[in-house]
């Protein structure tokens, strides 16, 4: 996600309507300042890195601003469409394996009757926005089992 960062920092954030529309192949950002219209310049995004935070540490975070994250994606988020996903399902961060996607968690809440994949129960999740467009998933976002992770 650095790369991310830095990309922004050096040439700005676009508008939604100008980015393309999300494809299920890799591809490479146009820098072309021709098109290349900035909404938003950022010399200095003040982006730190913080390992290890407890579920009582997003909460608080979450109070003021969204976080982003990164995950290890695998095939299993493909075919999401409501519930919460545990880690058990999931395995998306496994120590041993290197991340691959970025998230965005936008905010937190304690089961009503969702669907658990995984493990058999899950009291609380976070509410994570996805880039995989709205057709995905509960309208591009997803909710990730909480317990267990440390709080």
């Amino acid at each position: 996600m650095y790369e991310g960062y830095e990309y922004v920092s050096k040439y700005g954030i676009l508008r939604k309507d100008d980015y393309r529309p999300y494809s299920r192949r890799q591809q490479n950002c146009d820098v072309d300042n021709r098109w290349l219209k900035k909404h938003a310049a950022l010399d200095n995004i003040g982006y730190r890195e913080h390992d290890r935070r407890t579920n009582d540490d997003l909460r608080i975070m979450l109070q003021n601003q969204t976080i982003g994250a990164s995950i290890r994606t695998t095939g299993m988020m493909s075919s999401y469409n409501s519930g919460i996903m545990t880690e058990s399902f999931l395995h998306c961060s496994n120590t041993g394996n290197e991340v691959n996607h970025g998230i965005v968690i936008v905010g937190y809440g304690t089961r009503d009757g969702d669907r658990v994949y995984g493990q058999n129960t899950c009291e609380d999740y976070f509410i994570i926005r996805n880039s995989w467009g709205s057709h995905w998933g509960e309208k591009g976002f997803f909710k990730l089992c909480a317990d267990g992770l440390g709080s």
